[in-house]
C-alpha cells in the first residue's frame, strides 16, 4: 500500500528488528565493541542475526503460512540505533528510575572512549552504510544522550568530532580494501 501511494520513497517496514521485505534493513544494537566488531565483520549471517534486543533482524518463516523475510541484495544495511551510554550521576546527585541507559560510563572522558569503541566496532569492516547514535540529548527517562536535557555537552564536542572523523576514515579504508571506492 505504501509503495502504491508513493513509489519514489524507500520503505522500512519495522525499524531495528523483525524486518520484513523492505528497501532498507535496519538493526538496533547497543552492545559494546567486542560484540559489535564480531557481528559486523561479516553480515552473511544476517538472516539469523539478533542484536541486543534478542529479536531477530529478519522475520523468520511461519511454516506453511509465510516465508522468511530476506534481505534484498544490495539494499542498505543500517544500524539505526546504537550507543545508549549514560554518564553516572556525580557526587551530590541522586540516582533514580529516570537515570537510565544501556551502559553507564563514569564521566565525559569515559563517554568518548566507549563511544569510539562502539562506533569503530560498527564501521571498521564497511558492512553498514549508516550508523545512528541514540541519542543526541537526554529525554525524560532516558539519560543516554550526548547532551543533557538542557543541551549541555556531556563530553568535549571537539573530541567527539575527532572520534567521528576517525570512524569515517576507518569506514572508507574498509571500502577501499573491498574495492568499492
Amino acid at each position: 500500500m505504501v509503495r502504491c501511494l508513493d513509489p519514489t520513497r524507500p520503505i522500512n517496514g519495522n525499524d531495528g528488528w523483525e524486518n520484513v521485505i523492505t528497501d532498507i534493513t535496519t538493526i538496533h544494537d547497543y552492545r559494546d565493541y567486542e560484540e559489535l566488531a564480531t557481528t559486523y565483520k561479516d553480515l552473511s549471517s544476517l538472516p539469523k542475526l539478533a542484536g541486543n534486543s534478542g529479536k531477530v533482524i529478519l522475520v523468520q518463516e511461519i511454516a506453511g503460512v509465510d516465508p522468511a523475510a530476506q534481505h534484498v541484495r544490495g539494499a542498505p544495511i543500517m544500524c539505526t540505533e546504537f550507543g545508549g551510554l549514560n554518564v553516572a550521576p556525580t557526587e551530590g546527585q541522586t540516582v533514580g528510575a529516570k537515570d537510565w541507559g544501556y551502559t553507564t560510563v563514569s564521566d565525559g572522558g569515559d563517554l568518548v572512549a566507549r563511544f569510539e569503541r562502539q562506533i569503530q566496532g560498527l564501521v571498521q569492516e564497511g558492512e553498514l552504510c549508516t550508523v545512528v547514535y541514540t541519542q543526541l540529548s537526554d529525554i525524560e527517562q532516558e539519560v543516554n544522550g550526548l547532551y543533557t536535557y538542557d543541551r549541555r555537552a556531556k563530553a568535549d564536542p571537539a573530541k567527539m568530532k575527532a572520534v567521528m572523523e576517525r570512524a569515517e576514515a576507518a569506514y572508507f579504508e574498509a571500502l577501499k580494501k573491498k574495492g568499492i571506492v
